[in-house]
């Protein structure tokens, strides 16, 4: 197990991602086995900030990171393939959208665990925004997240949901 502890983003030189930003690159990623605790970003992704083009994250455990933005545990945007299986997202803080997952690029959920994060406006679990891009929850679980708006889930605008349970 990688454990990822304590790292901090300020968010004036770059977006954010308090312990991983992975930024623009046509190569995957592939992040298995981690656990990101306590790491905060001054913008987007307390633990992680994905902004590119194919990931996976598997057996994660995501929790207690603090996004003054968005994305308090993780934040996903133009991703054309993103996965989240088998991880529990919990106890994490965004200031404004998504306290434990936030994002507008392409996600498959499954297997996971999403709870007790809190968001300072829209979605305490998971804020979803306008972008087309498929996203998919599958056997998940989302409970006691808070948030003014979308306590456990927050689409925005067009934002289309598939849920499946096996």
């Amino acid at each position: 197990v990688v454990t990822f502890t304590g790292n901090s983003a300020d968010g004036q030189s770059s977006d954010g991602g308090g312990a991983v930003v992975r930024l623009n690159d046509a190569s995957p990623i592939l992040i298995s086995r981690c656990v990101f605790t306590g790491n905060d970003a001054g913008r987007l992704g307390g633990a992680a900030y994905v902004l590119g083009d194919t990931f996976t994250i598997s057996d994660c455990t995501v929790t207690a990171n603090l996004a003054g933005t968005e994305g308090g545990g993780l934040k996903v945007s133009g991703v054309q393939s993103g996965l989240l299986a088998g991880s529990t997202i919990t106890g994490n803080h965004a200031g404004a959208r998504g306290g434990g997952i936030g994002g507008d690029g392409s996600l498959a959920i499954s297997r996971c665990i999403v709870t007790d994060n809190t968001a300072g406006a829209e979605g305490g679990g998971i804020w979803r925004s306008t972008a087309l891009l498929p996203f998919s929850l599958a056997d998940c679980m989302l409970a006691r997240n808070s948030a003014p708006s979308g306590g456990g889930l927050f689409l925005m605008g067009k934002a289309v949901l598939e849920i499946h349970h096996k």
